[in-house]
């Protein structure tokens, strides 16, 4: 799929765009969220639909609208967004949706969780899954944030100080 059609299709905004990923970079993701969500699986459709993981149930995952309340649930400062056809991703701002029905997925570079947004959605999906070491991870991304809030702080009042 071509960025710029990828990119509006999923409503998102060229400010929102934090990086956009070259084709090989694109496939490195797919790669990458296979040998979490789908190592080793033989699920029928895997090679179309990376979502048929989650459907075939090889990968524990909540789908429909719990799937939905766990991911809005959930606070990163960026993500990453992968086309189905694995051509195709880009790191943005916020948690995507899309109103229209094309296959998706969505996860934080250190792949803690997914969002597989699917072309059957209401039928077969969103599914939301997590990584089996979710609870560490999402435990040192908060760390991390708060960490960065706290810099954030400290140069602000160095900057209203007048120290730098």
């Amino acid at each position: 799929m071509k960025t710029r059609e990828f990119a509006e299709q999923l409503s998102l905004k060229p400010e929102s765009i934090l990086q956009t990923y070259s084709n090989a970079e694109s496939l490195e993701w797919a790669e990458r969220w296979r040998a979490v969500y789908a190592s080793g699986e033989r699920a029928s459709g895997l090679a179309r639909y990376l979502w048929h993981t989650f459907s075939s149930g090889a990968y524990h995952s909540v789908s429909g609208e719990d799937a939905e309340q766990q991911y809005f649930g959930h606070r990163y400062s960026d993500v990453i967004v992968l086309s189905n056809d694995r051509k195709t991703a880009f790191r943005v701002a916020s948690l995507p949706v899309s109103d229209r029905v094309i296959d998706f997925y969505v996860f934080p570079p250190d792949l803690a969780w997914t969002m597989a947004f699917t072309h059957e959605d209401g039928w077969l999906g969103p599914y939301f899954a997590k990584h089996p070491d979710y609870e560490v991870m999402v435990e040192k991304a908060k760390q991390q944030r708060q960490a960065t809030d706290r810099k954030a702080r400290e140069l602000e009042r160095a900057k209203q100080n007048g120290w730098i």
